[in-house]
């Protein structure tokens, strides 16, 4: 089974493009997710990991008219990867196909810069 579920904060505006000859609504955006751990002296530290998302149709367009940068959100999705190359290095993208984006937390206003993130 490919599942992941995913809570963290939009770190930039989602970007919609609609694509193909049925006009098919794509949005994309990234999301930061923050876990702790503590270190061999005992201290805690805490580590951000960036997540690339992208949804399809009604999801997309939920997702364009009510999130942006510093939106706390849910994503339950599945991992997809591709290939390309690039100057002739091969460069392997992950990223989350989301099924469902839920909001998380209180409502927050939009953000002036991707750079507020409170961690």
């Amino acid at each position: 089974m490919n599942k992941v579920q995913l809570v963290g904060i939009i770190g930039k505006d989602p970007i919609m493009k609609h694509i193909g000859t049925k006009n098919t609504a794509v949005c994309k955006f990234s999301m930061a997710t923050k876990e702790s751990a503590r270190n061999a002296d005992g201290t805690w530290s805490q580590k951000s990991t960036w997540h690339n998302i992208v949804t399809w149709q009604k999801t997309a367009e939920f997702v364009e008219k009510f999130f942006f940068a510093g939106s706390w959100v849910g994503v339950t999705g599945k991992l997809t990867y591709s290939e390309y190359e690039k100057a002739g290095q091969k460069i392997v993208r992950c990223e989350i196909v989301a099924d469902s984006v839920e909001f998380v937390g209180a409502k927050t206003e939009p953000k002036a810069a991707a750079e507020d993130i409170p961690w």
